[in-house]
């Protein structure tokens, strides 16, 4: 078949992955080829200015030639500020019957005099609407802003938010009602929004609320500061506005104090027990406060952790520095608590900032179908074995900023698990944590360490720490800025190893789960030796780097350690280091009577380390 015979529905596949200027090269290419690629182009519009869109419309209306244009634009884009005044004028919701997405940018809904509907509404083709008010809370503003949306009998999307920090968009329940009584088919509502406190009278009509049954997706920024009781109150509303809600993510801005706290305590009590599961198919909520206490957190945890919902995935950001020890442990303890049956995913990102006298152990109870975990940044330890033994389905583990080891007892015959991807950053953990991986999660495939302390005593037969994952068989192991150090108690300049060695075991030897001895040596590939050291390429740079030794280095190296050289080197005189503990590149040797720190795997398939 030749080019020129390929039919429009392979040209228009082809289309519309093109840029607008291969797709405007294409129309001329020859007869059959010129209406796919010049409909696609008119597929997406961007309108940059009203003069644009006054230039558009008078196109449209007057296309021939064989194509409309008014129903090939589907996606209309604005990049430029407008009023709904500019908007309905200009005519374009009518001369483009077939548009589905509409992304309006800034606008402004000022005072409008004339009813919306006289401008040739409702337009039905529209599926998704997405723009930011610029104007400032206004009563008649608000009162716009809802009649227009009401024009869009087939909305599935619904987008909006402010433009500026300083604006607003107020919706109380009658705004809500409205909406949903003429947008039947809404599925998903993101956006920022300033809600009223419900009033007593009104909360006992919530379980009355007349449900929006379509929609399942809500995303929403609450731009009140005071009031953890509106907080609780709205949440209350949606859970029976929304009863099919799949998915929940919600922003706090709370701000709290006593009497704050007080209010809410004693409020929240006069809301009635549900007699059904709040939420009954909500599987997915993420909440991402700046509150600085734990206050926000409970609001939401109250409600959903007694509604029973069947919840899988959970995402939370707490962007708050708390003073009461062990306060987000608490949380995450309370949530996997109250959705162990039904959980298969978790992420909790602190920012929080410990020391390791204060660390705080984190303990997850039984969770058997939990496949994804993730904790950052909240200043906590995990064992290890106790989380294999709670979350049998474990698939992914990434954990950073705390301390992973094992428990005080692990069991010496422990099950296999399935554990394959592993993401450690800036965790400070034993050699012995290692070996207990690697011969525990014998599925472990990918492996990813970003600045770890790696931490044991040396021997003093080999003058090296050894990192045993022998079992592991690795597909991908990337090793970025990895920190060792001969002491579990004092990590620092003074124990800092500086030279690394990576290997693999070129047998299948160990894949019948039995442990073997760490001293066969016949069997062991080196694969490269590497220096960590610092550099003066800036002023006070004193980062760690990483270096590849060459090959007369390794030769060296390899050479000391096999013939015991560093029973000889008690008398070298000590080189300058960094706070770190790393010396000059060019003075490396003084790193070898420290010692070294061999990670040796069963096999590895692909491996980077990051150099300098």
């Amino acid at each position: 078949m030749l080019l020129s015979e390929l039919p429009f529905e392979i040209l228009s596949k082809i289309a519309d992955i093109l840029i607008n200027e291969d797709k405007a090269s294409c129309t001329l290419v020859c007869k059959r080829w010129k209406f796919p690629f010049q409909d696609s182009l008119w597929k997406n519009i961007e309108v940059k200015s009203m003069e644009q869109l006054t230039s558009i419309c008078d196109i449209v209306k007057h296309s021939t030639n064989g194509l409309s244009f008014s129903l090939a634009i589907q996606n209309l884009y604005f990049t430029s500020w407008c009023t709904i005044t500019d908007l309905l004028q200009s005519n374009i919701l009518q001369v483009l019957p077939n548009l589905k997405h509409l992304n309006l940018g800034d606008i402004s809904f000022k005072t409008f005099d004339t009813e919306i509907s006289i401008y040739g509404g409702p337009w039905k083709s529209l599926v998704s609407l997405e723009f930011q008010v610029c104007s400032t809370r206004e009563e008649t503003s608000q009162s716009i802003l809802v009649e227009f949306l009401t024009q869009f009998p087939n909305l599935h999307d619904l987008n909006i938010f402010p433009c500026f920090p300083h604006t607003s968009i107020y919706f109380d329940v009658g705004n809500i009602n409205t909406i949903h009584k003429y947008l039947s088919r809404l599925r998903s509502i993101k956006g920022a929004f300033t809600f009223p406190t419900i009033c007593q009278s009104d909360i006992q009509t919530i379980p009355k609320a007349i449900p929006a049954y379509s929609l399942t997706s809500l995303d929403i920024h609450i731009l009140n500061l005071n009031s953890l009781w509106l907080y609780y109150q709205w949440l209350w509303y949606f859970s029976y506005k929304y009863p099919n809600l799949r998915t929940l993510t919600l922003k706090a801005l709370c701000e709290t104090d006593e009497s704050i706290i007080k209010e809410y305590n004693i409020k929240k009590g006069s809301l009635l027990r549900p007699a059904t599961t709040l939420f009954p198919h909500l599987e997915t909520v993420e909440f991402n406060t700046e509150d600085f206490t734990k206050w926000s957190h409970t609001v939401l945890w109250d409600l959903l952790c007694q509604s029973n919902a069947p919840i899988k995935n959970l995402r939370c950001w707490a962007r708050y520095r708390t003073y009461e020890e062990g306060a987000l442990e608490k949380v995450i303890r309370q949530l996997v608590q109250s959705f162990s049956k039904t959980l298969e995913t978790m992420s909790v990102e602190g920012y929080l900032f410990f020391g390791t006298e204060n660390i705080v152990k984190l303990e997850i109870s039984y969770c058997p179908r939990l496949v994804e975990l993730e904790i950052t940044d909240n200043g906590s330890y995990i064992e290890l074995d106790n989380l294999l033994d709670n979350c049998i389905a474990l698939s992914r583990l990434k954990f950073s900023n705390g301390k992973l080891n094992i428990g005080s007892d692990p069991h010496e015959k422990p099950a296999y698990h399935g554990l394959n991807i592993l993401e450690l950053s800036y965790v400070t953990v034993n050699t012995a944590v290692f070996s207990y991986l690697s011969f525990r999660c014998r599925s472990l495939e990918y492996m990813y360490l970003n600045r770890p302390k790696i931490c044991d005593s040396i021997s003093d037969e080999t003058k090296r720490l050894y990192i045993d994952m022998s079992y592991t068989n690795f597909k991908v192991l990337r090793l970025d800025h990895i920190y060792c150090y001969s002491s579990d108690r004092l990590m620092d300049k003074n124990t800092a190893i500086n030279l690394i060695l990576l290997s693999q075991v070129n047998s299948d030897r160990l894949s019948n789960g039995t442990r073997q001895s760490e001293d066969i040596v016949s069997v062991v590939k080196h694969l490269s030796w590497f220096h960590v050291f610092y550099g003066l390429n800036h002023t006070f740079d004193s980062a760690p780097k990483v270096r590849k030794l060459s090959e007369q280095e390794v030769c060296i190296t390899t050479e000391y350690y096999q013939n015991f050289r560093f029973r000889e080197s008690t008398g070298i005189q000590e080189s300058m280091r960094s706070m770190n503990g790393q010396t000059l590149k060019s003075n490396w040797k003084a790193d070898l009577c420290r010692g070294y720190a061999e990670m040796r795997c069963g096999n590895i398939k692909n491996y980077c380390v990051p150099l300098l």
